[in-house]
C-alpha cells in the first residue's frame, strides 16, 4: 500500500484587523465627544462677570448715632416700652432748652438775673446730682434688640433719651467739678452772709453818724451866730475880748469835729460801696460757677446720653443691653423716613470693573451670609454708573455706616458708585415691602426663598454680567500667547 501524503494548505488572503472591537467603540465615542466639544466650544455662551459690594439702605438713607464715651450702655427705651423715666424727662427738658427743675434756676442759656440764695443753689446742685446717678440706680434700662421688622416700626421723637453710657471716668470728672463748684459756691454764700452783716452794720453806723453830724452842724451854726454877736459887743467894749476869743475857739473845735465826722461818713460810705461791690462780684462769681457747671454738665450729657437728634426709626443696634461700648462705635443705625426695603440700592466697583458696566446690564444681588450656590440672588439690573470715583466720606454718608465705607474703600481701590434696581415680586414697584410680605419682597433667580429675610443695613455681594463669550473665544487668546503669536502688549 502506498501512504497518502497530506495535501498542502492553500494560501488564502485573510482580512486585516487594525483594532479590536472594544477599541473601535472607544474611538467612535472619543470622536463623538470631540465633535460635541467642538460644537459646544462654538455655541455655548459663558457669562463674564464682575463683583462689587453694596448695602440695603431705605429710601431715606441710613444714619449712625455713634457713642461719645466708653462705658456700659443701658437702653432707656425699647420698641415695646418707650416711656421715659422722670430723670430722663428732666434731661430732655434741659436738652430742649427748658429748665431742669421747676423750682430751680435754669441752667440752660443765661442764668436769670435775680438774687441767689442758699436754697436755690442747693436745688440746682441736687438736680444735677440726680441726673448723674448711675443708670443701674435709676432702674430705667430696657432691652433694645430689634428681632424682626415690626421692631423698627416705632418712631422715637426728637429729644428722647435712647440710651445712657455709664462711664465711671466721665462721671468722676463731673462729680469732681460738682464737688469743686459746690464747695466754692457754699464758701461764697457764707462770705456773702458775712458781707451782708457787715454791710448792715456799716449802714447803721452811717445813719447814726449822719444824724450826729446834723446835730454838730446845728451847733456850729448857733455858735457862729453867738461868735458874731460877741464880736460886735467886744468892739464897743460891752464884753471882754477874752469871751469873744473863747467863743471863736469853740467854733473852731466844732468845725474840726464836723470835718472828722465828714471823714468818717466818707469812710463808711466807701466801706458800704466796697461791700456792695463785693456782694455783686460774689453773686457774679456764683453765676459763673453755675455756668461752668452747666458746661461740664452739658459735656457729660453729650457724652453719656444718646439722645434722638430728630424723629427717627431705629433700624439696628450694634450692642446688647449692658455691654461695653467704646468711643466712636455705632450704637444705633436709624432712618428718618419709613423703614421699608428699597427698590434701588447703591453698590461699588473698582475702576476697572466699573468701566465694563453700563445701564441695562443684568445683576445678581446676594446678601452676605446667604449661599449664592444654594439660593442664587435677587434679580436686578444696572440703572446708573458714576463717571467719577467716590471718596470714603461720600461712601460713609451714602451708606450711613462708616465701617462699610472703610470696607468698600479697602476692597475696591478707587471705588465707583453703581445704582442697581432690585426686582420685587409685586407688580406695583412702589408698593412697600412691609412686615407681612418682607420674606417675599424680592424675586430670587433660584425661585427658592432663603431662610434669612433681607434686612435694612445688610451688606450685599453684587455680581454684574458684563458680556458673554464662547469657550473657543476664551481659549484662542491663551493659545496665541502660549505659541508666541500674541503678547500682553498686543
Amino acid at each position: 500500500m502506498t501512504e497518502s501524503k497530506p495535501k498542502p494548505k492553500e494560501n488564502r488572503p485573510q482580512p486585516v484587523q487594525v483594532l479590536e472591537a472594544p477599541l473601535r467603540t472607544s474611538l467612535w465615542i472619543a470622536i463623538g465627544i470631540a465633535a460635541l466639544g467642538v460644537v459646544w466650544s462654538n455655541t455655548a455662551r459663558i457669562p463674564m462677570q464682575v463683583e462689587g459690594l453694596g448695602v440695603i439702605v431705605p429710601p431715606g438713607g441710613l444714619s449712625s448715632l455713634p457713642a461719645r464715651a466708653t462705658g456700659t450702655i443701658f437702653y432707656q427705651v425699647s420698641p415695646n416700652s418707650n416711656k421715659e423715666s422722670p430723670i430722663n424727662i428732666r434731661v430732655r427738658k434741659f436738652w430742649n432748652g427748658d429748665s431742669l427743675d421747676e423750682e430751680a434756676i435754669a441752667l440752660q442759656g443765661e442764668i436769670r438775673n435775680r438774687k441767689l440764695s442758699r436754697s436755690s443753689v442747693n436745688k440746682i446742685l441736687s438736680t444735677i446730682t440726680k441726673i448723674t446717678l448711675s443708670p443701674k440706680e435709676s432702674g430705667s434700662a430696657h432691652e433694645f434688640y430689634p428681632q424682626n421688622h415690626e421692631d423698627i416700626d416705632t418712631v422715637f421723637r426728637r429729644g428722647t433719651v435712647l440710651a445712657i453710657i455709664d462711664s465711671p471716668n466721665d462721671r468722676e470728672v463731673l462729680a469732681s467739678k460738682l464737688r469743686q463748684t459746690t464747695t466754692s459756691i457754699r464758701l461764697r454764700l457764707k462770705s456773702e452772709e458775712r458781707l451782708k452783716t457787715l454791710l448792715k452794720n456799716y449802714i447803721s453806723s452811717y445813719k447814726l453818724q449822719s444824724g450826729q453830724q446834723e446835730v454838730v452842724r446845728e451847733q456850729v451854726a448857733q455858735q457862729l451866730d453867738w461868735e458874731k454877736t460877741l464880736e460886735k459887743l467886744a468892739k464897743i467894749g460891752w464884753v471882754p475880748r477874752s469871751l469873744y476869743l473863747q467863743a471863736s475857739s469853740q467854733v473852731l473845735g466844732l468845725r474840726s469835729n464836723l470835718i472828722t465826722a465828714n471823714s468818717q461818713l466818707i469812710s463808711l460810705l466807701q466801706s458800704i460801696q466796697d461791700s456792695q461791690q463785693k456782694l455783686l462780684q460774689s453773686d457774679t462769681d456764683i453765676k459763673n460757677d453755675l455756668l461752668a457747671l452747666r458746661v461740664a454738665l452739658f459735656d457729660y450729657l453729650n457724652k453719656a446720653y444718646l439722645i434722638a437728634p430728630t424723629d427717627l426709626y431705629v433700624v439696628n443696634t450694634s450692642f446688647r443691653n449692658q455691654q461695653t461700648i467704646t468711643t466712636g462705635s455705632s450704637a444705633f443705625l436709624y432712618t428718618t423716613s419709613n423703614p421699608i426695603l428699597p427698590t434701588y440700592i447703591t453698590t461699588y466697583f473698582n475702576a476697572k470693573q466699573a468701566s465694563q458696566i453700563f445701564p441695562g446690564m443684568k445683576a445678581l444681588v446676594t446678601p452676605s451670609g446667604i449661599s449664592r450656590a444654594q439660593y442664587g440672588g435677587i434679580i436686578a439690573s444696572v440703572e446708573r454708573v458714576d463717571t467719577s470715583p467716590s471718596s470714603l466720606e461720600e461712601i460713609s454718608a451714602q451708606t450711613g455706616i462708616q465701617e462699610v465705607g472703610q470696607l468698600v474703600n479697602t476692597s475696591q481701590s478707587v471705588p465707583f458708585r453703581v445704582v442697581v434696581k432690585l426686582q420685587k415680586i409685586h407688580k406695583d414697584q412702589t408698593q412697600a415691602c412691609n412686615s407681612q410680605t418682607k420674606e417675599e419682597c424680592y424675586l430670587w433667580n433660584s425661585g427658592e426663598e432663603p431662610p434669612f429675610p433681607t434686612r435694612l443695613g445688610n451688606t450685599v455681594n453684587v455680581q454684574v454680567t458684563t458680556d458673554t463669550q464662547t469657550p473657543i473665544q476664551l481659549v484662542i487668546p491663551v493659545l496665541r500667547k502660549f505659541l508666541g503669536i500674541a503678547t500682553d502688549a498686543s
